[in-house]
């Protein structure tokens, strides 16, 4: 019996513990269910996010040594983590995976980025039986998902230390979620060995990504122009393509750090022109700095066979973004499909492409000079005739005026 007891109808005391009871009983399981999983030995659901390195450690040892699968989302920093604390467990993994004479996607597979700098250990975890494969633009967490729990941190593990905080949990809604996704990651990746193979041989490894949402292409579009250096090409295939994409390329370039850069940026646009917007292609020219040398050149509607915007910066990377509506103002509603590339090949294609128009525009437009010239030639020649002849025949009217006389 407690030797003391606290007793009040104070209504704030009242009101304040009614409050809190119904929290608690909100969160709480019914206890035939709580019964029940304790004897079917099922754990209840809890979440929790983890502080300390040793309970870090600690827990993530227990749920890969619960595991009957395991699957792992990490970059390079996550890896020299896992080798320096969480090696033996892992090993654990696919040793009972081999024992168990486990199905193919069970065991343990990991997805990564594999370049120069994590080669030697992703080859030490392809060697102990993990199963490896390869992506280019990693997730923005760390994550390891089970049959049962998932274990998330968003800090990167720079340099291998361990991350300061894991938030863990069985929760389904966190595992499907995982799951789904790492399953996503892998139908998508490289086989590690082949990358290996790739970067070994010194093969130049393209990346081609078609990228369906426009807010992404967008996104992309801005860093692709702000990271260019030295030379950018831009085909706008209609008028609107150029008023919609505008602002994008002024703000990409004049947050650019070109402006520290000693190099000039070789900008070239090829557009088809319509009188009424002239004062806008005066304010975007004028926008630039100094060190970003512009030059627009105006193609026929008639020599264009495509209907997307082509970018290609430095030779060395294109996007070229798919008009689904023109009459659409607005960015995202405009694009449809965009795919970008930093394939030699298939980059030189496009500058290729863009180079011929721009000579056939500057042969026309010579063209067209000369024919202006030679009209003013022809002009001037009559005029020159008719003169001659006036003058001419003036002196000669008289003298036949005198002969008809004689």
């Amino acid at each position: 019996m407690a030797k003391k007891l606290f007793v009040s109808n104070e209504p704030l005391y009242v009101e304040h513990f009614n409050s809190l009871f119904e929290e608690l009983w909100k969160n709480g399981i019914d206890l035939k269910d709580r019964i029940r999983e304790i004897e079917e030995g099922i754990a209840p659901i809890k979440t929790r996010i983890l502080y300390d390195q040793d309970e870090i450690i600690k827990e993530i040892k227990r749920k890969n040594n619960s595991a009957n699968r395991l699957s792992i989302c990490t970059g390079f920093g996550g890896i020299k983590m896992s080798y320096h604390y969480l090696f033996d467990s892992y090993k654990s993994v696919v040793d009972k995976h081999q024992r168990e004479g486990g199905k193919e996607g069970e065991g343990l597979r990991w997805i990564t980025n594999i370049n120069e700098e994590s080669l030697n250990l992703v080859k030490i975890f392809l060697d102990s039986g993990i199963k490896i494969r390869h992506i280019k633009n990693m997730p923005p967490i760390s994550f390891g998902v089970s049959d049962k729990e998932v274990a998330i941190t968003i800090e990167k593990m720079e340099g291998g230390k361990m991350s300061q905080s894991f938030l863990i949990s069985n929760d389904p809604l966190y595992t499907i979620h995982f799951n789904s996704v790492f399953e996503e990651l892998w139908k998508n990746g490289v086989d590690a060995n082949d990358r290996i193979k790739d970067i070994e041989a010194g093969t130049n490894l393209a990346d081609i990504e078609v990228i369906p949402n426009a807010s992404k292409a967008r996104e992309l579009y801005f860093q692709i122009l702000k990271a260019a250096t030295e030379e950018i090409l831009l085909l706008f295939p209609t008028v609107n393509a150029f008023i919609r994409q505008e602002k994008i390329v002024q703000g990409s370039l004049l947050l650019s750090n070109t402006e520290k850069s000693r190099k000039k940026i070789k900008f070239r646009i090829l557009m088809p022109f319509k009188q009424q917007i002239e004062p806008m292609i005066t304010n975007f020219k004028q926008s630039f700095s100094d060190n970003i040398q512009i030059e627009i050149r105006y193609i026929e509607s008639v020599m264009l066979t495509t209907q997307a915007t082509i970018l290609v910066t430095d030779r060395k990377k294109s996007m070229v973004m798919e008009i689904k509506d023109d009459s659409k103002m607005n960015f995202e509603e405009a694009i449809g499909l965009s795919t970008y590339s930093n394939s030699k090949a298939g980059v030189l294609s496009y500058v290729s492409i863009f180079e011929n128009l721009w000579k056939q525009i500057e042969l026309y437009e010579n063209v067209k000079k000369s024919h202006e010239q030679l009209i003013v030639h022809n002009k001037a020649q009559q005029e020159f005739i008719n003169i001659a002849a006036h003058e001419l025949r003036t002196p000669i009217q008289p003298i036949l005026g005198l002969t008809e006389i004689i």
